[in-house]
């Protein structure tokens, strides 16, 4: 039995290991991505070189998961999309639309405080992890991947938030 593209996507899995093996990223189909760290990853580095290994992984996950969108568009014969549409209505709007979200950015802290992400439209992803927190009694792998994960998935859900409600403006000017 054929599978549909959302059968397909929610087997998807993806994974990254930064340049330096500290740090790992998953995306799944099913429960989107998680970052992990190796133990001993916060003994190696200082907040803005760990973030930079984040950064690399992240760089990484997000290819694979458009390489791995473009591997079940072809296998179900779905054609890309288009770079370039007849002059219409629908064409200039989708051109209006692509221009103003070039520009969408959107952030979110986690829920201590001690990472901060931003996601551009350009699926780059910053990250910036507080000075000293690190070296806090209380951190840990575990606690920094939630913390960096509740980051990610906040600033993922804003950037949706704002990608739609760019659209349904744009939608509305339609009409």
């Amino acid at each position: 039995m054929a599978k549909t593209f959302h059968d397909l996507f929610e087997k998807m899995t993806v994974s990254v290991t930064s340049p330096d093996r500290t740090v790992s990223a998953t995306y799944t189909g099913r429960n989107g991505l998680r970052i992990a760290f190796r133990p001993g990853a916060l003994d190696r580095h200082d907040e803005t070189s760990l973030a930079v290994q984040i950064e690399h992984a992240l760089t990484g996950v997000n290819a694979g998961y458009g390489n791995g969108l473009e591997h079940i568009r072809r296998e179900r014969g779905i054609p890309p999309s288009p770079t370039r549409l007849r002059d219409t209505n629908l064409s200039r709007n989708r051109h209006k639309f692509e221009q103003a979200a070039y520009d969408l950015k959107a952030y979110a802290t986690s829920p201590m405080g001690f990472v901060k992400v931003r996601i551009a439209s350009n699926h780059q992803v910053s990250v910036r992890i507080q000075p000293g927190a690190l070296q806090r009694m209380e951190m840990s792998e575990e606690r920094l991947a939630t913390e960096l994960n509740t980051a990610l998935s906040e600033a993922g859900r804003a950037y949706g938030t704002k990608r739609r409600q760019l659209r349904d403006a744009i939608h509305a000017e339609l009409n």
